[in-house]
This record gives C-alpha cells, sequence and structure tokens, in this order.
C-alpha cells in the first residue's frame, strides 16, 4: 500500500512517502521558493521521515534567515 501524507508548517510543506522497499522517504519545500528537496531514507516509520524532513527545513530556514 502506497502512503503519502503531507505536512505544513511556519514557512514549510513536507510530504512524507512510502517506497517500493517498505520505507520511508521525505520531499521538502520553503514557502515562496522554486526548488524540491527530496530524499529517499531508509528509515521504518513515516514519523522517522516526518521528523528528517522537519529537520531540514527548520535547518534551511535558519540558513535562509542568517543570510539576510
Amino acid at each position: 500500500m502506497k502512503f503519502s501524507e503531507v505536512y505544513k508548517g511556519m514557512g514549510y510543506t513536507i510530504e512524507v512517502f512510502s517506497t517500493p522497499s517498505g520505507e520511508f522517504g521525505w520531499s521538502g519545500q520553503l514557502d515562496g521558493e522554486m526548488d524540491t528537496a527530496t530524499h529517499v531514507n531508509s528509515v521504518k516509520t513515516e514519523e522517522a521521515a516526518k521528523e528528517k524532513g522537519i529537520a531540514w527545513a527548520e535547518a534551511a530556514i535558519n540558513e535562509n534567515s542568517k543570510r539576510r
């Protein structure tokens, strides 16, 4: 069964999805950005993929704020 769920946060959107091997990955996009980061991690749960995606988004937002 294919799993896909979208989470909107403060300044980002993360999609967590299942892979054909039964593991999970995530795709993330910062609000107002064209680029999307996609990571197919070998994590076993959707919660772990969600946590990794949110950690990426928060780090990217912090990095962008330092550049301004």
